[in-house]
């Protein structure tokens, strides 16, 4: 979009300053034609820039988000391992519930009061949940990127 803009606002400087040069026109308009085209050529090269920007970063927003999940699964396995050793720990006092199975090992943490007071645990806890923050902020950055590649270029309809 931006970069038809340009093309088109290039187009009419052209035209007008051949307008110009064959009909000698003095009155005033080509000169405020030239300006105006002027400031819209420098703001949407502005906005091309600033785009182009944004977008050159797509790759290492993936990477982020690739890097956050891998940690997160990292987060939940170790919290796994640490409620099957306090299980095991615990014996049969503790049974049927497995944090393997069927429930997620972050809400299993919360049926173990023990488990829910180690520093640990918590420090892990409080790291997943920053993960997904910044997760979910990483997935609307990609959201955003696809806004400002329509608007460069028409492109960004891509999964």
């Amino acid at each position: 979009m931006l970069i038809l803009f340009l093309v088109i606002c290039i187009i009419l400087l052209i035209v007008f300053y051949k307008l110009f040069q064959t009909y000698k026109i003095d009155d005033g308009t080509y000169g405020i034609a030239v300006i105006l085209l002027s400031v819209a050529i420098i703001i949407i090269g502005v906005f091309i820039f600033v785009d182009a920007y944004r977008i050159s970063n797509e790759g290492a927003i993936k990477e982020k988000l690739s890097m956050y999940e891998q940690e997160n699964a990292h987060i939940e396995n170790d919290i796994a391992e640490m409620i099957d050793q306090y299980k095991a720990y615990e014996g049969d006092v503790i049974d049927g519930v497995s944090a393997k199975n069927n429930e997620s090992s972050l809400a299993l943490v919360n049926l173990y009061p023990d488990l829910k007071t180690s520093e640990l645990v918590n420090q892990q806890i409080n790291i997943h949940t920053e993960n997904n923050q910044k997760i979910k902020d990483l997935k609307e950055s990609l959201i955003n990127l696809k806004v400002a590649k329509w608007w460069l270029y028409f492109g960004g309809n891509n999964k």
